[in-house]
């Protein structure tokens, strides 16, 4: 029985170690489990901390960025501002100085200078005191008015004081095209010419040809002399001289417009120039008559005239389209004397008639000291002092 008791004391004594080590090992268990999942919430709190705390500084990064973008295109605008600024600036002063310097020419007879104050001219005063509205020519200033002025001996003055603005500064006015010079009339002027020419080709055919091949053939020109309705201004040759002294007139008149007369531009000036022009070759034409009457060479005076027509008449149809041409296109020819280019063509004109008038004098064999002493005083030296008094306008 005690053996039994005891037995059954160490049974009972090794049960409830047992079931305390069981109660142990799960209290632990449960224990472990619960820290495991404590330190899984806590690394997944840090895990998303760590991306705001990302999220924010590239934020932050971003916003500095955009500000320091603004900040440089701020700068940018006000480097431009200042450049634009200064470049008005510089404009105004080039504006300046060339009002300035367009002050320094007369207009009308007047110098405008600025006042102490420096204010720019309007046009009321403008008016007062050019009495007027005028207008300078863009293309090329005339000298009429100065000759005029010298003349009449009229004193403008030199300086006019004002205070108002300048109505000829080009930096303060509307641009306008610039127009050339050339006017209707002339181109008139060389449809009539070639009317008349559509006449003498159809009212003398034969003479027609006869006049141009009688200057390179003596065989022509004698049949057109031996042709007695053919006399100084009848039978065609009236046509001739007519035609080729209009033609010789549009070039003088030609030389003038573009020596500085733009007021002599117009077609009433150029049939008061043509009639001068008329009557003093009628004239010299009459002195030759009485010289050639006086000495007994009437023969060799009609065909010395006769000559000349045949020149005069190839040399009008020569130079009359040279003439149109560099009328209606000189302002394409900037800084070009054309002035002497017309002079140059009119003495070219003059230089040819007279050589083919001195060597028709050998080929008719008429050449003396009466002949000579007639062609340097008669022909040659009535032409000269032409050119020498148009040269000195």
């Amino acid at each position: 029985m005690a053996r039994s008791t005891k037995l059954i004391q160490q049974v009972y004594l090794a049960w409830r170690t047992i079931m305390l080590l069981a109660i142990v090992l799960g209290v632990s268990v449960s224990l472990m489990g619960q820290a495991s999942t404590v330190g899984r919430t806590t690394s997944n709190r840090t895990v998303r901390d760590g991306v705001a705390r990302s999220g924010a500084a590239e934020s932050a990064i971003r916003s500095e960025r955009l500000a320091e973008a603004k900040s440089k295109s701020e700068r940018e605008k006000e480097k431009e501002e200042v450049l634009k600024k200064e470049e008005s600036q510089k404009a105004r002063k080039a504006a300046m100085k060339a009002w300035r310097d367009r002050l320094k020419r007369p207009i009308n007879g007047f110098v405008f200078e600025p006042d102490s104050l420096g204010a720019r001219p309007d046009s009321l005063t403008v008016v007062k005191f050019t009495n007027g509205v005028h207008f300078m020519d863009s293309l090329k200033g005339g000298k009429l008015d100065s000759v005029s002025a010298q003349i009449l001996r009229i004193d403008y003055g030199t300086k006019v004081k004002y205070n108002y603005r300048d109505p000829f500064d080009p930096y303060n006015n509307q641009v306008f095209y610039r127009h050339g010079q050339g006017k209707f009339w002339f181109f008139g002027l060389g449809m009539i010419l070639l009317v008349v020419i559509m006449y003498f080709r159809a009212a003398y055919p034969k003479q027609f040809e006869l006049r141009i091949k009688g200057i390179f053939n003596s065989y022509y020109f004698n049949e057109l002399v031996n042709d007695r309705t053919v006399t100084q201004y009848s039978g065609g040759a009236g046509v001739v001289f007519v035609l080729s002294q209009a033609v010789f007139s549009a070039g003088a008149m030609l030389y003038m417009i573009f020596g500085g007369y733009l007021q002599l531009n117009n077609f009433w000036v150029f049939i008061l120039l043509y009639l001068a022009l008329l009557g003093g070759v009628m004239g010299l034409q009459a002195i030759q008559f009485l010289f050639a009457a006086s000495v007994h060479m009437e023969s060799m005076l009609r065909r010395l005239i006769q000559r000349q027509y045949n020149v005069n008449f190839v040399l009008a149809l020569i130079f009359f389209p040279l003439f149109l041409v560099t009328y209606y296109n000189g302002y394409k020819f900037d800084g070009a004397p054309l002035a002497d280019w017309v002079s140059f063509m009119l003495v070219l004109w003059i230089v040819i008639r007279s050589i083919l008038s001195f060597v028709g004098l050998f080929q008719d064999r008429q050449l003396n000291f009466l002949a000579f002493l007639y062609f340097c005083t008669l022909e040659i030296l009535p032409y000269t002092v032409l050119f020498a008094s148009i040269s000195r306008i």
